[in-house]
């Protein structure tokens, strides 16, 4: 072989060779869908992330009424993932308006090196630098709003937030079901009505719509924070909250 053609060979080699930086994990196409301007992925590098870190605070995408958060949850090692967003809604008895508080979770996620999974939908984790400083990011391929894939080497993107969970969970009322999975000591010395209404609770926190002139419509109706505008709230429920319900649903077939 000539000096030529194996210079020739060699230039091959080098444009077919398979990319490994993790520039080539990065998305071409990144955006703030919401706001509507884009990023330059040059600024991004995948980040390999442990379970650890991610449980911890919020990410945020969008802007103004078009914003979002995506919140990690934790239980037993396994991941659990809800999405808050919101909406406006005028209540039924004041006519006023209001922001309603929607929820929407994804119980069947995992984590691989950078690569985040909901259910169908993927997302990647990233690190994004600015003059100089690197903020963490999260690249998702999905709306998961809506269940759907973004287009083709396409993600929209959000920032890891500061803000403590107790942004979402912050009410001792509605949230002593949310977080934790709760022991049967937890529910020692409640009344059989004690268990049903904290139970309730946690369908009145996502907006569950109860029967009309039922008693758990009146008792939530007379809560400030309780607006009705969700027929179904499975989807909003989570692992844990699941756990808590059917705990209290065996309590109160002994209690009193």
């Amino acid at each position: 072989m000539s000096y030529i053609s194996h210079k020739y060979w060699l230039l091959l080699m080098f444009i077919f060779l398979p990319v490994s930086s993790t520039q080539a994990q990065i998305p071409m196409h990144l955006y703030n869908r919401v706001a509507g301007f884009d990023y330059d992925p040059k600024q991004f590098a995948e980040a390999k992330l442990s379970m650890e870190s991610i449980k911890h605070g919020i990410y945020h995408f969008g802007e103004s009424e078009g914003e979002w958060d995506m919140v990690f949850l934790e239980s037993e090692g396994k991941i659990m993932v809800q999405v808050w967003y919101g909406d406006w809604g005028k209540d039924e008895k004041t006519h006023q308006d209001y922001w309603k508080q929607l929820c929407k979770t994804y119980n069947q996620c995992s984590l691989e090196g950078s690569t985040l999974t909901l259910g169908k939908l993927k997302g990647r984790f990233a690190n994004y630098t600015e003059d100089g400083k690197v903020s963490r990011a999260l690249l998702l391929f999905c709306d998961p709003i809506a269940g759907i894939s973004l287009g083709k080497d396409t993600a929209d993107v959000g920032f890891y937030n500061s803000f403590p969970k107790g942004r979402h969970y912050n009410f001792q009322e509605r949230n002593q079901l949310s977080l934790t999975v709760q022991p049967d000591d937890f529910f020692k010395n409640m009344t059989k009505q004690e268990l049903k209404i904290l139970r309730n609770t946690v369908y009145a926190n996502y907006g569950y719509q109860f029967q009309k002139g039922s008693e758990m419509e009146q008792y939530f109706s007379k809560k400030s924070w309780y607006h009705a505008y969700c027929k179904d709230v499975s989807a909003c429920l989570t692992d844990i909250e699941q756990r808590n319900i059917q705990t209290i649903i065996r309590l109160e077939k002994l209690a009193k």
